[in-house]
């Protein structure tokens, strides 16, 4: 089933910046639809906690 799903789905596609294509939540915090091509989807978002960036010398 996996397979299927996996060949249905196109890879995923730069087409600049979220501000052109997406909409904010009510909270502004992060993008709750995307349209391009008429066509509307959610949006794939990233969160990270601070405390997992590292930097060089900070002992990692």
């Amino acid at each position: 089933m996996e397979e299927v799903n996996r060949r249905r789905c196109a890879p995923l596609a730069y087409v600049g910046r979220c501000e052109r294509h997406c909409g904010m939540d009510a909270s502004k915090t992060f993008y709750e639809s995307c349209t391009w091509n008429g066509v509307t989807y959610r949006p794939l978002t990233t969160r990270m906690d601070k405390r997992n960036l590292y930097k060089c010398g900070d002992g990692i």
